[in-house]
């Protein structure tokens, strides 16, 4: 179907984190919103609704904190109606992903 490359960052002095946003006042509008807004962001490298404790998870590339942090503040100020509650957690090294394992295929 596809293939993305896996690029260790790091390596080009960039740090990778993953932002967890849970939501309150969910509307499907607002929600298609902030997920074209963060399709269309240079900083944001993928974007994945979950199930479970947080409803969507976005890897965020920044070549330092400071430029994170402004990353992380606009998405909270441009969506503060829809975003319940952020938690980043800093990506040290991702091994592989694979969002379409063998056993779906059948």
């Amino acid at each position: 179907m596809g293939f993305k490359p896996l690029v260790d960052v790091r390596k080009i002095e960039y740090t990778a984190t993953l932002l967890l946003i849970r939501y309150h006042n969910v509307s499907l509008a607002m929600e298609n919103k902030l997920i074209a807004y963060l399709k269309a962001h240079l900083n944001v490298v993928s974007v994945v609704k979950t199930l479970g404790q947080w409803d969507i998870e976005v890897e965020v590339h920044t070549s330092n904190t400071l430029e994170f942090r402004k990353v992380e503040m606009d998405i909270r100020q441009k969506f503060s109606l829809l975003i319940q509650q952020i938690e980043s957690v800093p990506l040290h090294k991702t091994y592989k992903k694979n969002y379409f394992p063998k056993f779906l295929v059948g």
